[in-house]
């Protein structure tokens, strides 16, 4: 992988796929983007808006960078969506996988006991 690839998918780690979702649904200031992320610190957060405005998948109102209330938005937004979209999607095929291997995993116990109770019940 590309080093410019690796630092994108860096870019979407938590808290920024969250915070790009919150901008698909408006232009958002920075304390509005803050619910995206409960639990985080302003400079936190402004520390991913910065990383994916460098990214440009972001921009921000034009104003003096300490100045508040200026609006952030999107860039490419339908790619953006789709880029999420697809990871969502990924996600919850492995979620999906895990959950079917744990399934099987529990049925091949279940099996196993029953055999070895088999076992045990022949053998007295």
């Amino acid at each position: 992988m590309d080093e410019e690839t690796a630092s994108l998918i860096d870019a979407l780690r938590h808290p920024g796929a969250a915070l790009l979702l919150g901008l698909l649904e408006s232009e958002a200031t920075e304390d509005e983007l803050r619910c995206q992320a409960p639990g985080l610190s302003q400079s936190a957060i402004n520390r991913k808006l910065a990383q994916l405005a460098e990214k440009r998948l972001i921009y921000r109102e034009s104003g003096s960078r300490q100045q508040k209330g200026l609006l952030w938005g999107i860039v490419f937004r339908e790619e953006t969506e789709a880029c999420l979209s697809a990871a969502n999607l990924l996600a919850r095929v492995g979620v999906e996988r895990r959950q079917a291997q744990v399934a099987a995993t529990q049925q091949r116990l279940a099996r196993a006991r029953a055999e070895r109770r088999l076992r045990e019940a022949k053998a007295s």
